[in-house]
């Protein structure tokens, strides 16, 4: 059974959608060396105010920012320096894929699920870049900007990682008439061990097949956005958007209308 052909199974009413949180996971992914650890030598290498921490202050800043990315790739079970077809095929079809051409794609990546502008990314990597290239001391406005950058790239994504939510799908009138219970409806949750989505649906009391999304389906990720996106119902409504029209739902997107309980 296909996530379609459960949604149909279970007749949800897209147009009154509602999606409830249930219990959440952390995801996280340890180095030996952290990202805030290299942000912390960023921070201490500035306060030598010299030419030689400004360039190991821009430089471990730059280096905590891809720590902290790498970090979200293996906690989702991802190779960050091997990207399947399926990743680029997501940022393609995603309406908020970035229009720098020129980014790397864990960048691009990062911005289509949702965990962080990649365009502020790009501002430190041209900073490190013209040092590496071009010999240039950095100023020290471009090495504390680095060193913010970092430090919200680094707060942003970790409140996504610990934003890992399982949630129902269903209707608003089959949830006023369930008693608190999972009955019409589909119930996500997230194996972190085996980073999947698993997908139980009822039909009424009944308990249908589970279906299973592994992160080498395309679904996975825009099931992904949904389950860290719940601090702003606008962009639970444009994931779950993105996921119906990936999965051929006949419903317009424009009739989709889905609110957070």
């Amino acid at each position: 059974m296909t996530l379609l052909e459960l949604i149909k199974a279970i007749k949800i009413d897209l147009s009154k959608g509602i999606i409830s949180l249930d219990t959440g996971t952390t995801l996280d992914y340890d180095f030996e060396i952290s990202p805030k650890e290299f942000l912390s030598y960023s921070k201490q290498d500035f306060k030598q105010n010299n030419k030689r921490g400004a360039i190991n202050a821009l430089t471990n800043a730059k280096r905590a920012i891809d720590c902290q990315s790498d970090k979200i790739f293996y906690a989702i079970g991802l190779d960050p320096n091997n990207f399947s077809n399926v990743i680029e095929e997501f940022i393609s079809k995603s309406k908020n894929c970035p229009t720098k051409r020129d980014l790397p794609i864990k960048f691009k990546f990062l911005q289509t699920i949702g965990f962080a502008p990649a365009e502020i990314i790009s501002n430190v990597r041209n900073l490190r870049n013209k040092l590496e290239h071009y010999y240039k001391k950095p100023s020290d406005e471009d090495v504390s900007n680095a060193i913010e950058l970092a430090e919200l790239f680094i707060l942003a994504t970790d409140s996504k990682l610990k934003s890992m939510w399982d949630f129902t799908i269903t209707d608003i009138e089959k949830h006023k008439n369930n008693d608190g219970h999972l009955w019409d409806s589909i119930y996500v949750q997230y194996d972190y061990k085996k980073n999947r989505f698993t997908l139980t649906g009822y039909v009424g009391k009944k308990k249908l097949k589970l279906l299973i999304i592994p992160n080498t389906s395309i679904e996975f990720y825009y099931l992904l956005k949904i389950a860290t996106s719940f601090d702003y119902e606008e962009d639970v409504q444009d994931a779950t958007i993105d996921l119906m029209e990936i999965i051929e739902h006949p419903m317009p997107a424009k009739h989709i209308k889905i609110q957070v309980d």
